[in-house]
């Protein structure tokens, strides 16, 4: 069951009051949320959903951060290699910088955390002439990078993969289910490596449950 509307308005506005007052404690007045997830799961329309639910007509200005890969110049999906993943990254980066300036809230759909996931699978995986797609050398310093950056998020939440929905075909995104479930599973290895558990919140069900679930795990964790 989703919060009804009365109980979602008394959350919205709990939480939009509780951002301020957090803000107000805190010396660079910044709050970032990023959304990770593999691919085809519906973090788009949760980042929208979410983003939404916490603007406010008072002093809160909520931005966001979109998914830079769909921008990359090079391979993707299970095709990617080291400078599509440097490059998506580092425009990730410069992004939240940037709109960190904007905004003193800001969603993010997609993290380093996601790209990291998909240069370890890189490294599992051979190219071609039979190397792998990321090596040792270029995954440690890509590593180092996420998670250095991955300490910059003030919360996360990660979304689950739909039941019984087919994939869709964008004309981009890779309609692998296989791929799919690799980035998943990879994506909790990175979780529990980094230790992540405490600020990361898996939300499911339909975009109504999941935007209930992250604003009641707001409302918790900034009392």
């Amino acid at each position: 069951m989703t919060t009804s509307k009365k109980t979602r308005n008394q959350v919205q506005k709990q939480v939009q009051r509780q951002l301020q007052e957090y803000m107000d404690r805190k010396e660079d007045k910044k709050f970032k949320i990023g959304v990770m997830g593999t691919h085809d799961t519906g973090k788009t329309t949760f980042v929208y959903g979410l983003l939404s639910a916490l603007k406010s007509a008072h002093s809160l200005f909520v931005g966001v951060v979109t998914e830079k890969i769909r921008e990359c110049p090079f391979e993707s999906n299970e095709m990617t290699s080291f400078r599509a993943q440097y490059w998506t990254l580092n425009q990730q980066i410069n992004a939240e910088i940037v709109e960190h300036t904007r905004y003193n809230v800001l969603v993010c759909d997609r993290t380093v955390i996601d790209n990291f996931a998909y240069c370890v699978r890189a490294s599992r995986h051979k190219d071609e002439k039979g190397r792998p797609r990321i090596n040792k050398e270029e995954l440690t310093m890509l590593k180092q990078k996420c998670q250095h950056w991955a300490k910059t998020y003030d919360y996360l939440f990660l979304t689950t993969i739909p039941i019984r929905k087919k994939m869709e075909n964008d004309g981009f995104r890779s309609t692998s289910k296989r791929f799919q479930m690799e980035i998943d599973e990879i994506l909790k290895e990175i979780i529990e490596e980094w230790k992540l558990d405490e600020k990361v919140t898996v939300v499911y069900g339909n975009n109504e449950k999941r935007i209930d679930i992250a604003l009641n795990k707001l409302a918790e964790i900034l009392l």
